[in-house]
């Protein structure tokens, strides 16, 4: 890779289909405010979207957060997309909905802030996904080895088209001076994903030394660092064809441990009540991706769940894999995986309504028929219930 030339002002970017459109999306980015945000805060350019790409706090305390989100609630922007940085110490323990609760400083959606973490949000037309690993091992969602962390920015959904991350992409405005040494702190893995996919801008932070602009691939990089600058922020204008007043994102759903009639440890087979079919490994198969189907109940370990109220996931007695939903699939599939901690591996069973829904978004598990097969069920993902009563699940303890 060569590092790709830079500049100081961001282009206006069109997004796909919207070349005619006289509609656009004006996005202000900042990052690394580093407790200074109030300082900052007039010299900011106003917009339509305020991002901030994290290390808006240098520990992560609860006085920090609430005295920044006190000033990003004065500021003018109608929406502000927030997402954490390596110094958001102790709040990587807390869930994402709890960290939105402090942001949004207990005035809700009307605060305009939203909350990004491992997820995405719609304005104008325009969707932002949002991730906070980093390369700091020690830190707030730090994983210093690439490969592990290459496992969370996986997660990132395909369709974005503004990607916020703490982390820049490697060797683009990366470059730290430590000492009499410098040293790149990009992500191989981020850089390679917005040159190949359908992301337009990249806006990212970290690395106080090289903040600004830069166009590569067709794509925009900014880096929006501004703990060592004057207070410069970015302005990137969207060309769009949705009205930028249309707003969409779940709601961020607070798991709850997973409960029923076996207590922690117990194995038990989970039965669609309507199909009268069971949660299934399919083929037996021990490899990570395997999907999950629906079968007539055969007592083999294929079809034996532990459910682990600590971490409220559904794992498999056969290989100790857990139920994953694939987010790199329009569809969600649920397939098998090793347990690393996502909400996406995470699920809340309601014994009273007989229901099992996602600790990631709130959906809830489904039985499906597969289009085309007539013998073969899936279980699926749904923001509504059907309610033909194939969301209501039974679980059996079982040997």
């Amino acid at each position: 890779m060569n590092p790709p030339k830079q500049q100081k002002t961001a282009p206006e970017v069109v997004l796909q289909g919207a070349t005619d459109s006289p509609t656009t999306l004006k996005i202000v980015h900042i990052s690394d405010t580093h407790n200074d945000l109030r300082k900052f805060a007039p010299l900011v350019a106003n917009g339509d979207v305020l991002v901030h790409s994290g290390d808006f706090t240098d520990n992560g305390t609860e006085k920090e957060v609430k005295e920044f989100a006190s000033v990003l609630a004065s500021m003018p922007h109608k929406h502000k997309i927030v997402i954490c940085g390596n110094h958001e110490m102790r709040m990587d323990k807390q869930h994402p909905g709890v960290i939105e609760q402090m942001l949004q400083g207990g005035q809700g959606a009307s605060s305009g802030i939203i909350y990004l973490q491992d997820t995405s949000c719609v304005v104008g037309g325009v969707k932002f996904y949002g991730t906070p690993w980093n390369n700091i091992s020690g830190h707030g969602w730090g994983i210093a080895d690439q490969a592990k962390r290459q496992q969370m920015f996986n997660l990132i959904h395909r369709d974005t088209d503004v990607l916020i991350t703490h982390q820049p992409p490697y060797e683009i405005r990366d470059q730290v001076v430590i000492g009499f040494n410098k040293s790149r702190w990009g992500d191989p893995f981020l850089r390679h994903f917005v040159e190949n996919e359908k992301v337009s801008v990249h806006l990212f932070g970290h690395v106080h030394e090289e903040p600004g602009v830069t166009s590569h691939a067709g794509k925009v990089f900014v880096n929006g660092a501004m703990a060592w600058t004057s207070g410069n922020s970015y302005s990137i204008t969207l060309r769009t064809n949705t009205d930028k007043a249309h707003v969409y994102r779940r709601p961020l759903y607070f798991p709850k441990p997973i409960a029923g009639p076996p207590p922690s440890g117990g194995v038990v087979s989970i039965k669609n009540i309507k199909l009268g079919l069971v949660l299934d490994v399919d083929w037996g198969k021990k490899d990570s991706g395997t999907p999950v189907i629906l079968w007539k109940y055969t007592g083999n370990n294929n079809q034996k769940w532990v459910l682990e109220q600590g971490d409220s996931v559904i794992k498999s007695q056969m290989h100790g894999l857990v139920i994953d939903i694939n987010t790199h699939s329009a569809a969600n599939e649920l397939t098998m995986y090793p347990f690393w901690g996502g909400y996406n591996q995470r699920f809340c069973f309601d014994a009273k309504t007989k229901r099992i829904q996602s600790c990631m978004d709130g959906r809830f598990l489904v039985g499906e028929q597969v289009v085309g097969e007539n013998n073969l069920f899936v279980p699926v993902l749904r923001d509504d219930s059907p309610g033909l009563n194939f969301e209501e699940w039974e679980l059996n303890q079982t040997n």
